[in-house]
């Protein structure tokens, strides 16, 4: 079987993560992949059953070259895991067409009072269900705000993400002092991941911050944005950079905190559980379902308190192990659903 990828970019994040993982849990199926260049680019080259194809931008130049290049060689399907290729292609009808839907990041416009934005966004998300033969959603939660948001219910079919940690880089430059609580917290700097909705708790009287240590992974940008909390930076707050292979900090750490405004699945989760770290989220973040007070904590978004409260519950609970069933993401379980649902639409 021969299955084209389409992604916006190759730069680092839960989208092109998932991507990489859904290659290598289908070898017997032969991709060849389409995105902007990114730092995991090369990952993907080491996978002997990928191709890949960097363009310098999404624009109707490289999408003629893509529908070319699918004719030529008779492509069975083309999977989008972006939006922005997606939509030109909505009206090429003569195609077997799968879109996921990494995080849906229409909710963004839950925060936008632009109500023709926001409509404009709906109808796009319409066309594209309707005109793709399949739509992915990554768990129960999203599938629920989609059918809530579409006047086109078809073929919503949910398909968690799969993931694989072959090893874990020991040798992180990291030192923790255990009379703190040290969390660690792993994403680009994005409205989506609410890095100002955890500063501005983290400023208020209620967060007992004498009690922790927060470690930071991402872009020049995030640490630009910690510099300007001066009272914390260096002494709550530390920047470690960024990094494709987060991991061995994860692992060192007590828990990964997750303040996002809304997520799909999110990768780091099953990351951090898998190398063994518990996890503190907003109830925003979208794993309220898999939250069992035990290896994953809850508090509401933006509420110090709250925050303060699940801290002073995860001090008790530092030191527990994880012990939370990963099955349902393993490369096995996510690649034979992914396979059945491409054979499904390849005979139709």
């Amino acid at each position: 079987m021969r299955v084209m990828y389409l992604i916006k970019n190759f730069s680092l994040g839960g989208g092109p993560r998932a991507v990489y993982y859904l290659c290598l849990s289908m070898p017997k199926v032969e991709f060849f992949i389409y995105g902007e260049k990114g730092l995991l680019a090369d990952d993907f080259k080491q996978l002997d059953n990928v191709h890949i194809y960097l363009i310098n931008k999404w624009n109707l130049k490289s999408i003629f070259k893509i529908k070319v290049f699918y004719e030529n060689e008779k492509i069975d399907i083309i999977h989008f895991h972006s939006l922005i290729p997606a939509v030109y292609f909505i009206f090429f009808t003569n195609m077997v067409k799968i879109i996921t839907f990494h995080g849906l990041h229409i909710r963004k416009y839950d925060y936008k009072k632009n109500f023709a934005l926001r409509f404009f966004r709906q109808i796009t998300k319409n066309l594209l269900v309707c005109s793709f033969q399949a739509s992915i959603v990554l768990c129960l939660e999203d599938k629920i705000y989609l059918q809530r948001l579409l006047w086109c219910k078809k073929n919503l079919e949910i398909i968690p993400n799969a993931f694989c940690l072959s090893k874990v880089e020991k040798n992180t430059e990291i030192k923790l002092d255990r009379s703190y609580l040290n969390l660690i917290m792993v994403a680009r700097y994005d409205f989506q991941k609410g890095y100002d909705l955890l500063l501005e708790m983290l400023e208020k009287h209620e967060v007992h911050i004498n009690k922790l240590r927060i470690y930071f992974i991402g872009n020049i940008k995030v640490d630009k944005l910690l510099r300007q909390y001066g009272d914390l930076y260096n002494k709550v707050l530390f920047y470690l950079g960024e990094t494709t292979e987060p991991y061995g900090y994860i692992q060192r750490v007590d828990y990964l905190v997750l303040p996002s405004r809304w997520e799909g699945l999110p990768m780091v989760v099953l990351e951090a559980l898998a190398v063994g770290t518990k996890v503190i989220a907003a109830d925003t973040a979208n794993i309220n379902s898999m939250a069992d007070n035990r290896n994953i904590f809850i508090y509401k978004q933006s509420d110090s308190k709250d925050f303060n409260r699940i801290i002073k519950k995860c001090v008790k609970y530092k030191y527990n192990k994880v012990n939370f069933d990963l099955s349902p993401y393993t490369l096995q379980n996510v690649g034979d659903k992914t396979f059945a649902l491409y054979q499904k639409l390849r005979n139709r």
